[in-house]
């Protein structure tokens, strides 16, 4: 397990951030450890200012129906995106991944300056936009996410993984 403290303290400013936050698979993630936990984008703006300077802040979600979380987000200027939706068959699904893909690319194809991805998921379907940002450049991929919900083949694309919970620990109040 990384030593995140020892980590934090070695770490300079040095990154343009892109962060891309995948708000259900966290807050699901924590809130099945810990039914009255809930996701706070408090602890990833902390780490955020150690390693560098966040230019765009996304976050992905049905925000029509998570309200509150929204309002929350909207206070450290992250860009809501609402998660398109069908309804197939009766299941409703959503094409959260593959906004996020897209939108990262775009940011990647737009904006030269930002050397940093943060995803905020475990999500495996990741897996092929951050082996193309690796294999198109020299930027750095760092992942966030719940220590349950973290892809064994999404921590060895990235360049970092961090747990959610250590920076909790880290960052709490």
């Amino acid at each position: 397990m990384i030593n995140l403290k020892n980590q934090l303290k070695s770490t300079q400013l040095e990154y343009n951030i892109a962060s891309f936050l995948d708000y259900l698979n966290l807050e699901i993630g924590i809130n099945a450890i810990d039914s009255i936990s809930h996701f706070n984008y408090e602890y990833i703006e902390k780490y955020i200012k150690t390693v560098g300077t966040l230019e765009i802040a996304n976050a992905y979600g049905p925000w029509a129906y998570c309200k509150i979380a929204a309002q929350k987000l909207k206070a450290y200027k992250v860009n809501l995106i609402e998660a398109q939706r069908i309804d197939n068959h009766g299941q409703k699904k959503d094409y959260v991944d593959v906004q996020m893909a897209t939108d990262i690319m775009d940011v990647f194809h737009t904006y030269p300056e930002i050397n940093c991805y943060l995803i905020i998921s475990g999500d495996i379907d990741f897996v092929p936009v951050i082996k193309r940002i690796k294999q198109k450049s020299s930027k750095k991929v760092i992942i966030i996410a719940e220590k349950s919900s973290v892809s064994s083949r999404l921590r060895y694309e990235v360049d970092k993984v961090l747990i959610y919970q250590e920076l909790e620990k880290i960052f709490r109040l």
